[in-house]
């Protein structure tokens, strides 16, 4: 199966998915008017690959209960995949921080406070890292 057949049913189910906690087959094939054949293929490829969780399924193979899986958090929804995705989110923070104190047009206690907490962040990286680790898995449900 193509990626450019799997990929719009996949980001079909992850927009449900943004407003409730899960979707079914049914309601993502009638969101997007694909055949059923199509979309049981393109469920079972996903949910074999990690990125949905599926509850179920009718007698044609669509899944009654579609639910959020790690893969599909990252792709679609822009969550960290790994320590180096934690570690590029903490480097822009702390870059991010660093750069607001340095811009004279921030106020200076401000420029204080971000200063201070760039420095005293630098000599967490790696305690930040394992904690962005632990609030995405958090939020995935892991």
């Amino acid at each position: 199966m193509q990626w450019e057949k799997v990929e719009p049913i996949l980001r079909a189910i992850y927009t449900q998915l943004d407003d409730q906690y899960m979707t079914s087959g049914e309601d993502v094939v009638a969101a997007i008017g694909c055949s059923e054949d199509e979309a049981r293929i393109a469920f079972d490829t996903l949910r074999k690959s990690g990125y949905i969780t599926v509850q179920g399924e009718n007698a044609a193979g669509i899944p009654f209960i579609i639910e959020a899986a790690p893969l599909g958090l990252q792709y679609c929804s822009g969550w960290p995949s790994d320590a180096n995705g934690a570690q590029a989110f903490v480097e822009a923070l702390v870059a991010a921080a660093e750069a607001r104190a340095a811009d004279p047009e921030t106020p200076p206690e401000e420029r204080g406070r971000l200063s201070r907490f760039a420095g005293a962040a630098k000599g967490a990286v790696p305690d930040l890292i394992d904690i962005a680790i632990k609030v995405g898995e958090k939020r995935a449900g892991l």
